[in-house]
């Protein structure tokens, strides 16, 4: 294997650059790095109980399912959400791309990063695959 899953201020910085936003309040983040190079993130926030947050950047083509099943850990059996909403930048093709496969679109949030438009994934715990 050639990527490991990293957790912690380095996973959440990478994916705020990659994003162009500020991260702020609790959250938890998950990075896939590559020789020891983030080239993934995802950072969870907004948890209400039912329903989490979570901004996603990827540079990658593909994320390996155990990193998509550990995500999948986190919301739906950890805090037992029953729902993710995923958001990322709509210029951002390999997260779409991503999100794409486990996800549906929901919706554009206008210059919901500044210039950039922000796309709106919604997953439901029944049709999360990655288990």
């Amino acid at each position: 294997m050639t990527w490991t899953i990293e957790t912690g201020e380095r996973a959440t910085e990478w994916c705020a650059d990659q994003l162009g936003i500020g991260i702020y309040g609790p959250h938890q983040s998950f990075a896939i790095a590559e020789h020891g190079e983030v080239v993934g993130a995802c950072v969870f926030h907004d948890w209400n109980r039912h329903d989490i947050s979570v901004a996603v950047a990827n540079t990658r083509r593909a994320w390996p399912r155990p990193f998509l099943r550990r995500l999948g850990q986190y919301a739906f059996d950890e805090l037992r959400c029953c729902r993710v909403s995923a958001v990322t930048r709509a210029d951002n093709a390999r997260a779409i791309a991503v999100l794409n496969k486990c996800a549906v679109l929901e919706g554009v949030k206008r210059r919901g990063f500044g210039a950039c438009d922000a796309l709106i994934f919604g997953i439901l715990k029944e049709d999360w695959r990655y288990a």
